[in-house]
């Protein structure tokens, strides 16, 4: 089987006919690697999140720390760390449709026991 980067590689050495062609092939390839930049609605719709302010609330609790900001101003996110967030994501859920769950030590015995 062939690996994305090699497939990016002859994305990214393919001849193509027209400016359309190459546009997509340039899109291709960052698809492949993982280069794209998405916006912050693009993120919130890839991950299925309702509301832009989640995606700007994870982005400053470092779920995204190849964020960068635009000249703009504006959040750009790469798929890379976009597709690792979804991934994390399908993780917790299967996790928590197994209904297997272990609770650690959280210091609420009670105090008064030894006494």
């Amino acid at each position: 089987m062939t690996s994305l980067s090699t497939l990016a590689t002859v994305v990214a050495r393919a001849t193509p006919a027209t400016k359309e062609d190459q546009a997509q092939l340039k899109e291709a390839a960052e698809l492949l690697t993982g280069d794209r930049l998405l916006s912050v609605g693009d993120v919130a719709r890839l991950l299925g999140v309702s509301s832009p302010t989640t995606i700007h609330n994870w982005l400053e609790k470092g779920y995204f720390p190849g964020a960068i900001r635009t000249v703009g101003g504006q959040r750009r996110f790469p798929l890379a760390d976009v597709l690792a967030v979804k991934d994390d994501i399908r993780q917790t859920r299967a996790e928590n449709a197994s209904g297997h769950l272990e609770i650690g030590d959280y210091g609420d015995e009670d105090p008064y026991a030894g006494r």
